[in-house]
């Protein structure tokens, strides 16, 4: 019967909707999305054999991009992973502790500013946010309560999340330890069966990709990603990167809108404070009963973080941000909670919700202030009113940056420019890159006009290559975009022969 919780729920979901779909055209594709879109727009069973993820998201993006190739309508299937995970985790909270818990953890995923800035995103974050809450629920009411509708979902979601992101078996090995806190009696043997089955059927599905993801495996560990700092484990701050990391410290709003020098006192901790307070309220107060389900959910939010951390420091750096995605879900989780476990203090705990709500809010209000990763659109814009048709487009540091420039180039302005990239440049060359450099630019662009793409200048591209660059292009002019560099300059025909270049600058 539809009730008050079920028209809240349907408000919570709309105002999901709503945020999520806000300025969903606004930005441009960064280079990942770009991926993406380049994917689905030619899909190719090898290409998605080539990338880092497992082919899942790629092949469903190909499937939506029958409709339309534009970035609104491509970003739009994240948004609705992203809003379909808030009737899920309404219902997660629901079934572990309540009709209030589930409502306000649907309502902090709602406004949740990582949330919405990867729902908005033509990648698969979304979705695999989506299918970890989708196993989690499976779990919870096939071990709780015993129903194999519980055991099929966990099987199904656990078997997609595989498919979804490199990372996903980090989830999978968190959801499988987390039966033993679901779970109603321990010593029913159908509950252990059904977890073997389910656990062994999803590990023999994803067995078919095995090769393909042990070679990518290899791939990242061999130095996919630019080398990262040593991490660090924060189970704690990344409450505060998950909803306040957009927010400008109070000192700062008062400097700038106020005029007022408060010092250093009012820091970022004002906003991450009330969150950690509230969190820690709902672990230390929650009865016997529910004890087992805060330690399940606690157990779901730090887990993924110390395997990621232990994989940074012993293969490669994968402690991102955005692959700690799904622990949001749990954390929401226990922070509703605190709605349905301390009942002696009802009207407190709501007022304190109803502050993190407010925060989040304005987190993700900061998020579409200042958030931009890279403008390929307006750099795209430069170059057709700038570059002549005889002209070179070398692009440095993105294999994306032909796709996205062109992606953006409506009219075709740009097709008649011969486009060259140094990655495939120096290929050949193996680690004597500036040889092929030079030998590729002497024959091609020598005396001519070029303008160079770089991408997040200077920290991807390869110092020599940038060195040489710098050296034997004349720079005439120079435009910074977010995220991208365009240089116009004219390199001299009177080169020296290949053989009398360094291998390395200096």
């Amino acid at each position: 019967m539809w009730n008050r919780s079920g028209t809240a729920l349907a408000g919570l979901t709309l105002a999901a909707l709503l945020v999520r779909t806000y300025r969903l055209d606004g930005p441009s594709f960064w280079v990942d999305e770009g991926w993406s879109a380049s994917l689905a727009q030619t899909p190719s069973f090898a290409d998605w054999t080539r990338d880092v993820h497992p082919p899942l998201y790629y092949a469903l993006l190909s499937v939506w991009g029958v409709w339309s190739r534009g970035d609104w309508w491509l970003r739009f299937f994240s948004v609705l992973a992203g809003v379909a995970t808030i009737p899920v985790v309404y219902d997660l909270g629901r079934r572990l502790f309540g009709r209030a818990t589930g409502l306000w953890a649907a309502a902090l995923l709602s406004v949740l500013a990582i949330h919405v800035k990867y729902s908005q995103e033509a990648r698969m974050y979304a979705l695999v946010v989506l299918l970890f809450a989708c196993a989690l629920w499976g779990l919870a009411v096939g071990a709780r309560e015993g129903r194999p509708v519980g055991w099929a979902t966990y099987t199904a979601a656990a078997t997609l999340l595989l498919y979804a992101h490199g990372l996903a078996p980090v989830y999978v090995v968190t959801l499988a330890v987390l039966m033993p806190l679901f779970a109603r009696d321990l010593r029913d043997r159908t509950v252990w069966q059904r977890w073997l089955v389910s656990n062994g059927v999803a590990v023999a599905l994803f067995a078919l990709w095995l090769p393909v993801y042990a070679a990518r495996a290899q791939d990242v560990r061999s130095g996919f990603w630019t080398s990262a700092a040593r991490p660090a484990l924060p189970l704690v701050s990344a409450l505060s990167d998950f909803s306040v990391h957009w927010i400008p410290s109070p000192t700062a709003m008062l400097r700038s809108h106020a005029g007022v020098d408060p010092g250093g006192i009012l820091g970022a901790w004002v906003w991450t404070a009330p969150v950690v307070l509230v969190l820690a309220a709902a672990i230390v107060g929650a009865d016997r009963d529910r004890r087992w389900t805060v330690s399940a959910l606690m157990t779901a939010y730090a887990l993924p973080m110390v395997l990621l951390f232990v994989l940074s420091l012993a293969v490669a750096p994968v402690f991102l941000l955005r692959a700690l995605l799904p622990a949001v879900v749990p954390a929401v989780l226990v922070l509703g909670s605190a709605a349905d476990t301390l009942s002696s203090r009802r009207l407190r705990n709501h007022l304190g919700l109803g502050v993190i709500l407010a925060i989040f809010a304005l987190g993700t209000a900061y998020y579409f202030r200042h958030d931009t990763k890279e403008q390929w659109r307006e750099a795209s814009l430069y170059l057709q009113e700038n570059a002549r048709p005889a002209d070179i487009l070398l692009f440095a540091s993105s294999p994306r940056g032909p796709f996205l420039i062109g992606r953006y180039d409506s009219r075709g302005r740009l097709s008649r420019n011969r486009r060259l990239m140094v990655e495939d440049l120096v290929a050949p060359c193996g680690n004597a890159p500036v040889r092929c450099l030079a030998e590729g630019l002497n024959a091609e662009a020598a005396g001519r006009t070029v303008w160079v793409i770089h991408r997040f200048w200077p920290t991807i591209e390869r110092p020599e290559i940038r060195t040489w660059l710098a050296q034997h292009l004349a720079r005439q002019s120079a435009r910074e975009f977010q995220g991208v560099l365009v240089e116009q300059a004219t390199l001299s025909p009177s080169l020296p022969p290949p053989e009398l270049l360094p291998n390395r600058p200096g």
